[in-house]
């Protein structure tokens, strides 16, 4: 996703399925802001992993995905599949 970024690629669709640890996923999350058009798409698996729960567990998806996607107004909630939960991306933030 790095070198992309550097590269200015934008993509229609992302799915993140990668190191499922809580940074791994924070950088994951600010990446695709720089990689999405507007009006595209990001998955992200485990997203639902019963893994986010324990907190024992390296996972960190659930929460990541919270403090970067969901509480950023240019992402809105898309939906669900299995594991993974898929949000579009609009591109503009709103005021607050």
């Amino acid at each position: 996703m790095n070198e992309v970024a550097v590269q200015g690629k934008k993509y229609g669709f992302i799915f993140i399925d990668h190191w499922h640890g809580y940074q791994a996923t924070i950088d994951a999350a600010e990446l695709a802001r720089k990689l999405l058009v507007d009006g595209g798409f990001v998955m992200f698996h485990d997203f639902l992993d019963p893994g986010n729960a324990d907190r024992r567990h390296v996972y960190g998806v659930y929460q990541a995905v919270l403090d970067r996607i969901v509480d950023d107004d240019r992402f809105s909630f898309a939906g669900v599949s299995g594991c993974c939960a898929i949000f579009q991306y609009s591109g503009v933030q709103e005021a607050r």
